[in-house]
């Protein structure tokens, strides 16, 4: 059976990633290294428990809107994550019609 809801592979109940969500809900971006990000959120695990953590998780943390990237600078891993308001796909142009019912005039 596949794997449907963030529920369905323990997403939801890993306090890394929940601290992560977290943190990026209210920051929006983060930039640095795994250790870093493990420091940032007070996390009790080692930095490539993380890494591997957000590999495992990559479609998860897609699906509740955060995008992330790996790249090497000066022999460093970076990560950047960055939170979106909006949903996986939504490209922003959605249009909202508010009717308003006015009484008509006797």
């Amino acid at each position: 059976m596949g794997k449907s809801s963030l529920e369905s592979d323990g997403f939801m109940n890993d306090g890394a990633m929940l601290s992560l969500l977290s943190y990026l809900k209210r920051e929006e971006i983060f930039e640095g290294t795994a250790s870093d990000l493990c420091d940032t959120l007070g996390l009790k695990i080692e930095s490539n428990v993380l890494s591997r953590k957000l590999g495992k998780y990559e479609n998860e943390l897609q699906k509740a809107g955060v995008e992330f990237t790996r790249e090497k600078k000066n022999h460093t891993r970076i990560l950047t994550l960055v939170y979106s308001h909006s949903e996986p796909g939504d490209d922003g142009d959605d249009i909202f019609l508010h009717t308003v019912n006015t009484p008509k005039s006797a």
